[in-house]
């Protein structure tokens, strides 16, 4: 089967993030507002997968992807 998305369609559909540490691992529902399950924060905002990684890499260091080679690094 083929797949008609392009990068650049997947890279525009918006992701919620926390402002506070960028995780992705967000909680919602309907009687709590939305919040971070990493650091607790309901500080969400949403951006497209392109600004989300370059705020990660500027705030990190290293890409989320690189995230355990940049750990194997550190630990050397």
């Amino acid at each position: 089967m083929e797949n008609s998305n392009t990068k650049e369609e997947f890279n525009s559909i918006p992701l919620h993030f926390c402002k506070n540490c960028l995780s992705l691992n967000i909680r919602c529902g309907e009687d709590i507002p939305d919040f971070c399950e990493a650091c607790g924060s309901t500080d969400i905002i949403e951006a497209n997968v392109k600004d989300w990684e370059e705020l990660y890499i500027k705030n990190k260091g290293y890409k989320y992807l690189d995230n355990g080679r940049a750990r194997r690094k550190k630990s050397k």
